[in-house]
């Protein structure tokens, strides 16, 4: 039961920063880029001031997109979202195997991806 209002209150975060991402129905990349976890880290990032309205995608490549976005000023920014579903997670794994500044991240897709 209290899982299920956990649930209930990420799908109500989700939907409340939906509003903010201009366009995203008509977005390809919707679902490759926007995961559940990507969409609660922009809940936070929003929530925070950093932005208010993400717009859609400048460039897109086949391990990130960068949006357009704006702060409260106005002010234009780019933000870069890295593809947690897409990304080439074994290629990353060869580069920082062995790697003593890297040995005590988890082997995990998305610890390994953040560490990129």
């Amino acid at each position: 039961m209290a899982r299920e209002r956990e649930f209930s209150k990420i799908d109500s975060k989700i939907d409340k920063l939906k509003n903010k991402i201009k366009g995203l129905e008509d977005l390809k990349v919707s679902d490759t880029v926007f995961d559940r976890f990507t969409l609660l880290t922009l809940y936070d990032i929003v929530n925070r001031g950093y932005f208010e309205v993400l717009y859609g995608a400048v460039k897109t490549g086949k391990e990130s997109n960068v949006f357009l976005a704006k702060d409260s000023d106005g002010q234009r920014l780019a933000v870069k979202i890295h593809r947690m579903v897409t990304s080439d997670f074994h290629a990353m794994i060869k580069y920082i195997e062995g790697d003593r500044r890297f040995s005590k991240i988890k082997k995990s897709r998305r610890s390994t991806i953040l560490t990129w």
